[in-house]
């Protein structure tokens, strides 16, 4: 597999929370929406608990699929 073939199957997370001031959410959404793997949530900030079971998630499926790949 190529370098550029690689990096599409790398899942990017796009966490955003509405009360960030630095970069607007739709920027982030608009992100996810280009990746070829990527998904978009808000609310890092305001339901932290969500944000960590969705990290983990994230963290879980991406260490699943690379052990898979490498077995």
């Amino acid at each position: 597999m190529g370098r550029s073939a690689g990096w599409r199957s790398v899942p990017a997370l796009f966490v955003h929370g509405r009360l960030d001031a630095e970069i607007p959410p739709g920027v982030s959404s608009t992100l996810a929406a280009l990746a070829p793997n990527g998904e978009f949530h808000l609310a890092h900030q305001e339901q932290p608990a969500a944000v960590n079971a969705l990290i983990r998630s994230v963290l879980a499926r991406v260490a699943t699929s690379a052990t898979a790949a490498f077995s």
